[in-house]
């Protein structure tokens, strides 16, 4: 079952973070602004010189010394002092020029810098949000990375180092964003293998085109496949229809792939067209019923996907490297299930054992069968949306509850007792769950998986691990 939710706690802590940064702000702008008096740099509460102040007498002596003070002088001077009392305490009216200025200003009423302060904040706020929707929409979904992990394998030992690219969570809608930029991209990667794990294309509301979507998957996959890689696997994923088909009228399961864990053997050994992964991909409509095994699977040039079945592919420096793999299916066959105890009867004691498996859960079937040294997944995507030091905001679990982060995981079962790898990739594609097609602080990613000695040179660069726990 797939949950997604949303970390209300992520959302509070920059809620918070945001609302200390604008009361540090008010506060130095509060600071700053007591200081502006008259250009003079005088603390509000402290007297500022005026020739109104002080002994009328002594006032009018200093600014008339060779008038003579009479009473009516003096009676007029202490009128305007008054008069000068009464504007200053009237309430401060918006003034132009240097009249309406200076009454501001030595009537200390203070300018409305908390006001500022907000409507700034409000400002960069929106600035902030329109910033991160271009690049969410805009330019993210459209910047590929490359990652690479570096594995050390003790089943390595003596061999040089095997490069896997992983691809997954394509999520076709027939807007080409990356897609024509896959091939001669892997291309320059020079893998030994190419491994896929799962979700073709959308069928949600966002998605403009179908058959354009198909077409471009379709495209995109075959061009993978004519690299020629010593070896090219495949996994279903949740999008990609299945092995299974429930009809809804009956409630019965009826078979889309047929003979479901029969296909186990020889990386060499013919594919059968149902096992090819480049025919019309969905795989419930009458299109692909009547297409299987006709002149769009390519022999010899096509991923060969993995329905709870696992094969073996020998390295030219002779390691044997097993892969099982199958779809999201639980009822009425656990594919991953079936692929494990095909895996655990055939693979030898030196021999490497591989999972592609769509969602990352699975690694605890993959630990407690101890016939797995790494399992590669994808799904979740890492969130699509996060931000920098909070991370993901939307976090999608499946079965255990448990959010599987973009990263290399390693654990052990207390099953097995033998250590499993896991790699959860962000994906390529975005999903339409929502009708939204966005990445923020998650570019899509071409995943370089190299497995070293533990004694080479490379191991040295072994990338850190996050602890997984059953």
């Amino acid at each position: 079952m797939n949950d997604v939710t949303v970390d209300f706690s992520r959302l509070f802590a920059l809620a918070g973070a945001a609302t200390v940064l604008y009361g540090l702000a008010a506060a130095v702008l509060w600071r700053w602004r007591g200081r502006v008096i008259c250009g003079r740099g005088l603390e509000y509460g402290e007297a500022a010189d005026d020739p109104l102040d002080g002994d009328p007498i002594a006032v009018l002596a200093e600014v008339v010394p060779d008038t003579e003070i009479t009473p009516a002088l003096l009676e007029q001077s202490e009128a305007e002092a008054a008069r000068q009392q009464e504007r200053d305490r009237a309430p401060r009216r918006s003034g132009s020029g240097p009249a309406g200025r200076l009454r501001s200003r030595r009537s200390g009423t203070r300018p409305s810098w908390p006001a500022l302060a907000v409507l700034a904040t409000a400002l960069a706020g929106l600035g902030a949000a329109g910033w991160a929707f271009h690049r969410a929409s805009r330019i993210e979904p459209y910047a590929l990375e490359t990652v690479e992990i570096v594995v050390p394998l003790p089943q390595m030992e003596g061999h040089p180092p095997v490069t896997i690219v992983q691809l997954s969570d394509l999520h076709v809608d027939g807007r080409n964003r990356v897609e024509p930029l896959l091939a001669p991209y892997i291309e320059q990667l020079k893998p030994d293998m190419i491994v896929f794990t799962g979700d073709i294309v959308n069928r949600g509301p966002s998605t403009p085109d179908p058959a354009g979507r198909e077409a471009v998957a379709h495209k995109t996959l075959w061009d993978i496949a004519r690299l020629r890689p010593q070896a090219s696997f495949a996994c279903l994923g949740n999008r990609d229809g299945g092995t299974w088909y429930r009809d809804a009228e009956t409630g019965q399961y009826r078979e889309l792939l047929p003979n479901p864990g029969g296909f186990c053997g020889e990386a060499s050994d013919p594919v059968p067209p149902e096992r090819r992964l480049t025919w019309p991909v969905s795989r419930e409509s009458e299109s692909w019923r009547r297409d299987q095994g006709s002149a769009v699977a390519h022999p010899g040039h096509d991923f060969r996907l993995l329905v709870g079945e696992a094969v073996r592919w020998k390295t030219e420096s002779g390691v044997s490297v097993w892969v099982a793999g199958g779809g999201v299916a639980r009822q009425p066959v656990d594919e991953i299930d079936l692929a494990l105890r095909h895996l655990a009867h055939l693979r030898q004691p030196g021999d490497i054992g591989l999972l592609l498996g769509h969602y990352p859960s699975m690694v605890r079937q993959a630990a407690a069968s101890g016939a797995v040294d790494l399992h590669l997944a994808g799904d979740t995507h890492n969130g699509e949306i996060a931000l920098p030091f909070l991370g993901a905001l939307a976090r999608k679990t499946v079965d255990d509850g448990v959010f599987y982060a973009n990263a290399l995981h390693r654990g052990a079962a207390p099953e097995s007792g033998r250590s499993v790898h896991l790699y959860v990739s962000r994906g390529i594609g975005t999903d339409d769950q929502w009708g939204l097609s966005m990445r923020l602080c998650n570019r899509p990613e071409v995943t370089v998986i190299r497995l070293v000695s533990p004694s080479s040179a490379e191991a040295s660069r072994a990338t850190p691990w996050l602890p997984l726990s059953f």
